[in-house]
């Protein structure tokens, strides 16, 4: 009895190790994909001759196609399962960046952003709400180290660009590394199995208008954080080479150390809310962030410059896992949380760059990034009891710390 009780235990360890690898590697190669597009921006702009304006144009058409997947993703989940759909998200993901050479003029800049918006609007749903099973099932916080292994792969992704680009790699040949990699990832997880429990495990059926307000908030949350996100990742390189007079080669390097920085604070993540408690961490990394937007936005130097942009993603790497836990804690409708959730909150990461390029046409870069320091002020202001508030679930796979 003892030994079959023996047993019972390792395979369930063995079965949530694997689970864990194959999310992990979910999370990097979703990475991987967005860093890899976003270190290429620049070369799309100048290549196709853009104005900022057209620019935020065609990331426009990233944001529509991943806010109309994210409305979707509930019933995709229910359908197919997190675990399969994500499987086949990785595919679109490696098939899309060979495509990104063959971009010929703004309108295709637009159709193809469409389609990997809508891979990735659906991706952050799933990869979410698979983490928060096997987070539940593992009796442990995961979900800062799954968002890591996110930041880890958009790092990698830069870095593969620049190595390729100052060693001269012809463009149409430079993302093919990243997608031979996302890949390998594939059948990596296949081979693990990604849990069949990704499931959606709702049964209420709860549409938008029946989400509580304290979603909605979490949702603001992780929607600030990810405004500054997703201007960082859209316009750093951009405002590198227009303001700090870097080379084109060296313009990626602001925001590859911003994703390092991310990375590395997400994969402490987990025991920074153990030590320091979820309400302390959120406070912390606002101030992080206001103090690097004071040194990216005085311009002094661009080494200066890039520790702003690190100490930027130092404090905002752990708000949108924390956001995103805090929504699933209700386990009777945890998928449509987070997919509520996630949908306002990639919705300001996908409306906020093309609204910055907006502003920079009329203002200047420089004056547009101001609207990072007020995003960094509303998570001081509402990040606290957003997190405060959702704490009146009971828990049993995660350790709440006040």
């Amino acid at each position: 009895m003892r030994c079959r009780s023996c047993s019972t235990e390792r395979n369930t360890l063995i079965v949530t190790v694997r689970s864990r690898l194959a999310a992990t590697l979910v999370f990097f190669a979703n990475g991987i994909a967005i860093g890899s597009w976003a270190a290429s921006i620049p070369f799309i702009k100048s290549r196709l001759g853009l104005t900022p304006f057209q620019l935020s144009a065609g990331l426009f058409g990233f944001s529509v196609g991943a806010i109309l997947a994210m409305k979707i993703a509930p019933e995709v989940a229910k359908k197919l399962g997190a675990a399969r759909a994500l499987k086949y998200l990785m595919l679109l993901f490696a098939s899309a960046l060979l495509c990104v050479f063959y971009i010929q003029n703004l309108g295709q800049l637009v159709i193809f952003l469409a389609i990997l918006g809508m891979a990735n609007g659906a991706a952050d749903v799933f990869q979410s709400l698979y983490g928060s099973y096997v987070e539940r099932d593992a009796l442990r916080p995961m979900m800062s180290s799954f968002h890591g292994a996110w930041s880890v792969g958009c790092a990698l992704g830069s870095i593969m660009f620049g190595f390729a680009i100052h060693h001269h790699v012809p463009f149409k040949m430079i993302l093919l590394l990243p997608a031979t990699m996302i890949l390998l990832v594939y059948i990596t997880v296949m081979y693990l199995g990604l849990n069949k429990k990704g499931r959606v495990d709702d049964k209420h059926g709860f549409k938008l208008k029946d989400i509580s307000p304290e979603v909605w908030f979490l949702g603001g949350l992780a929607g600030l954080a990810m405004f500054i996100e997703g201007t960082v990742t859209d316009w750093s390189a951009i405002y590198l080479l227009n303001y700090l007079h870097v080379t084109t080669q060296f313009s990626s390097v602001g925001f590859t150390w911003f994703m390092l920085a991310m990375a590395v604070t997400r994969l402490v993540g987990d025991q920074l809310v153990g030590i320091l408690g979820e309400i302390r961490l959120i406070k912390i990394s606002g101030y992080l962030t206001l103090t690097g937007m004071a040194l990216v936005l005085s311009q002094l130097d661009t080494l200066v410059c890039i520790i702003g942009f690190v100490l930027v993603g130092v404090g905002i790497a752990n708000v949108i896992p924390l956001a995103f836990r805090a929504a699933a804690r209700n386990i009777k409708c945890s998928s449509i949380n987070i997919s509520a959730a996630a949908t306002f909150g990639y919705s300001m990461y996908l409306m906020g760059p093309p609204f910055v390029g907006y502003v920079a046409e009329k203002t200047g870069l420089d004056h547009a990034f101001y609207l990072m320091v007020i995003a960094g002020v509303g998570m001081l202001v509402i990040g606290p009891s957003s997190i405060r508030n959702t704490m009146k679930y009971k828990v049993d796979h995660v350790q709440v710390v006040k």
